[in-house]
């Protein structure tokens, strides 16, 4: 949600959100919670501060702001190069995350940030990922910088079925595929050797490979 949208898929958002929160205060209930989410970019910059003053109205319990999600060429390839030599696969999904921002770029999300936190707000609102506005530059300028998050443990976690039923060790970068449903047991599949290799280059790589950096289910779940 920003302020930036057209004015009727706004108040759409908004009909939708106070008849949740008109059902939750009938039957004297806390949840389930109302989160608005917010994507900061280029064409919403300059109004995330009037974005803010809807939820003064609207009274969600969190307003959430979410940083872009993205990769650099040469993590990329760094991350082409270490899969196809440990793994013999050809990975080529972090072609759709690839991009660059300029030091223009990070100024302008850094100014936006910063004039909401200057203010008080009736509701909580959260940057997603947790860093402070003084790191946001770092952020979109140093993609390789990490901010504490050191470790995925997605793989050792959950899995992730395609449409297809193929069974991938990352919902983000789906290159490397370790079975299917249809041919295999989901429990078979998990313990398999594909799986285990995977995990062993993760933990070999200190926990992280070069496609990690920016990923939301790293930095911001």
């Amino acid at each position: 949600m920003h302020a930036g949208e057209p004015t009727e898929r706004i108040e759409t958002m908004i009909e939708g959100i106070r008849a949740v929160q008109e059902w939750r205060s009938r039957l004297g209930k806390a949840r389930p919670f109302v989160v608005t989410s917010t994507i900061l970019s280029r064409k919403n910059a300059h109004c995330l501060e009037e974005t803010y003053e809807i939820g003064r109205t609207l009274k969600p319990d969190i307003m959430a702001v979410f940083l872009s999600w993205f990769t650099s060429e040469q993590l990329g390839k760094a991350h082409q190069e270490i899969l196809r030599d440990a793994l013999g696969v050809e990975a080529f999904t972090w072609k759709a995350y690839a991009r660059e921002f300029s030091a223009e770029d990070a100024q302008l999300f850094t100014d936006a940030l910063a004039r909401v936190e200057r203010k008080k707000w009736p509701f909580e609102h959260i940057l997603v990922p947790g860093i402070s506005v003084t790191d946001v530059k770092d952020y979109y300028l140093e993609p390789s910088k990490m901010f504490g998050f050191n470790r995925c443990i997605t793989p050792f976690l959950e899995v992730n079925i395609m449409p297809n039923g193929d069974v991938v060790t990352c919902r983000d970068y789906i290159d490397v595929k370790v079975g299917n449903i249809g041919e295999r047991k989901l429990l078979d599949i998990w313990n398999d050797e594909g799986f285990m290799r995977f995990r062993r280059l993760l933990i070999a790589k200190g926990g992280l490979l070069p496609q990690c950096t920016r990923c939301c289910g790293l930095m911001g779940f």
